[in-house]
Parts: C-alpha cells; sequence; structure tokens
C-alpha cells in the first residue's frame, strides 16, 4: 500500500528538483529523504528520477506519477478535514423530531434556514413525533433535538425553551348561520358537534380542551374524531361539526371554512425545543440558539 508520507516528499522534490531544498521545505534531513524516495520507487517498480548535474528530473514515468500523487494529497486533506469538521459537530448528521406546530409557526423552517446557512452541508433527518416519542427519543439519543407542545418534566439530562404559544381559532362551516356572527359567545357553542383529535393520541390535552369549555360555560358534544388537523378541517367544511384550529393554518383553510377568533378561550398551542444538556456539538448549539432566538408568546 502507498505511504503518503512517501508521496508527500515525492512531490516535494518533484516540485524543488533538489533533495536539499526539499529536505529543509520538509524539515526533515538529506539522507532519511532520499530513503524515503527509494522506498517509493521500489515499490512502484521504477524510477521516478533522474539526476542531472545538481539537480533531479522527473522520468517519463514520474511525470505521470507526479498528478496522481497530487490528487491522492488531496483527497487524503479533505477526508482529514472532513473528519475535522465531524469531530465539532459542523458537518455531522443531525436528526430532529418535531409537532406539526413547529412547521406551521415556522420555528422548525426557519432555525433550519440558519442551519444551512452557516453549515450547508450539514445532514438533516426530519421525524414527525407526538411530543412524549420525543422526549423519550431524545433521552435514548435517536433524535439530537425534539420540537415539541408540551416540556419535560425536571430532568438534569434535558434542556428546554418555550419558543411561543400559537392561539386557536374556532373553525365554523360556511354554510352555517354561526359563520355569519361578528362575535361567537360561549352560550352559542353549547351542545353543538365537535370535531377534534382522537382522545387516544393524548387523553391530557383531551381532559384540558374539556376543561377550558367547562370554564368557560359550553359543553362540547363530540362525535368524530380525525388525526390530523386537515382532516378536521375537512370534516368541518363537510358541514359535519365545529373544530379547534391554529391560527398558523389559517392559510390552509378553503372557502369552506370560516376561522373566528374566541378571545375569551384560554387554551393556545404552544410549542418547545429541548435537547440533552450534554450534547455539545456546534450544530446542536446552532439550532437550539436560533429555535429560542425566536420565543414569543401569544
Amino acid at each position: 500500500m502507498l505511504n503518503l508520507h512517501q508521496i508527500a516528499c515525492f512531490v516535494t522534490v518533484a516540485e524543488t528538483e533538489h533533495v536539499g531544498q526539499a529536505a529543509a521545505r520538509l524539515n526533515m534531513s538529506a539522507s532519511p529523504l532520499s530513503r524515503q524516495i527509494a522506498g517509493l520507487e521500489a515499490r512502484l517498480g521504477f524510477a521516478l528520477f533522474e539526476r542531472r548535474r545538481q539537480r533531479l528530473r522527473l522520468t517519463a514515468e514520474g511525470r505521470m506519477f507526479l498528478d496522481e500523487a497530487r490528487a491522492l494529497l488531496d483527497h487524503g486533506a479533505r477526508i482529514e478535514a472532513g473528519i475535522a469538521m465531524r469531530a465539532h459537530g459542523a458537518d455531522a448528521p443531525i436528526t430532529i423530531g418535531y409537532v406539526e406546530a413547529a412547521v406551521h409557526t415556522g420555528v422548525l423552517p426557519g432555525a433550519l434556514r440558519h442551519l444551512t446557512g452557516c453549515y450547508p452541508r450539514a445532514a438533516i433527518t426530519l421525524r414527525a413525533m407526538r411530543s412524549g416519542e420525543q422526549v423519550q427519543a431524545l433521552r435514548e439519543q435517536a433524535i439530537d433535538l425534539a420540537f415539541i407542545h408540551t416540556p419535560s418534566d425536571d430532568d438534569n439530562d434535558l434542556i428546554g425553551a418555550h419558543i411561543c404559544n400559537d392561539p386557536l381559532l374556532l373553525a365554523i362551516p360556511a354554510a352555517d348561520p354561526l359563520a355569519r356572527h361578528t362575535t361567537v359567545r360561549p352560550e352559542d357553542l353549547d351542545g353543538r358537534i365537535w370535531i377534534t383529535a382522537p382522545r387516544r393520541a393524548n387523553t391530557d390535552a383531551r381532559a384540558e380542551f374539556l376543561t377550558a369549555c367547562v370554564a368557560a360555560g359550553f359543553m362540547p358534544d363530540i362525535r368524530h374524531e380525525a388525526d390530523d388537523l386537515i382532516t378536521r378541517l375537512g370534516l368541518v367544511g363537510a358541514g359535519l361539526g365545529l373544530a379547534m384550529v391554529q391560527d398558523s393554518l389559517r392559510h390552509v383553510v378553503g372557502p369552506d371554512v370560516v376561522l373566528t377568533p374566541l378571545p375569551w378561550f384560554p387554551l393556545s398551542v404552544p410549542v418547545h425545543v429541548l435537547r440533552r444538556v450534554s450534547d455539545e456539538r456546534a450544530v446542536t448549539d446552532l439550532i437550539y440558539a436560533a429555535a429560542s432566538a425566536m420565543r414569543r408568546s401569544a
């Protein structure tokens, strides 16, 4: 196998055409340098130089080998630089968990835009996951950052920051007389049919929603469930009931749905960013700092 040190010696001698000058540039003595060249010639099976007076001249084979030798050294330098970058986390792959609200509010896209502006070669994997799943995956090092709704309980291994609250709006079928009301009151919603996320998806969130409804003065009749918000909006548009939708989804609402703010309804959708304290890579620091800098409240 070719020795990169021998190849570097060969390239330097070829460029100077003098063993003494090459040795000075390489910070070594002339005799060890000559032995390196001889060893390389023995391995290759042909002469690289011919001596003319006090100068060395490349043979025809030596001239052909010089281009290959320089390419080998350049490739080795790129590998070394790449390893150094990965060691500092600048070019390392990073896996990020997220909830939909982190995308719709612009938090996650904004953080990634900042990342790729600083580290264009960063390899990013995104995984849509529920908040609880992300916290567990973060602890198990299956993901590197988590964009979640519900922050972790006290955990010395994790650190997080609240970024924003996405206000909730009432989605009403456009054909429903309620859609023409300039103000919607709690009593207007009492006993109305609702479309929500499945109870199994997040029992705590369902309980919090029902508690907030009762506290506001109405009781929803939850008859339909759908996993994603786009489907729930479709059901609203079909006239099957009412739903709560994040303000950040306003741009995807079609003409068959009317969105109305409820200033008296206390709930909103929070977004937090979470990371491991032990992860000191530059790429993790950058995304976490960029997301935290977007902090705002509804």
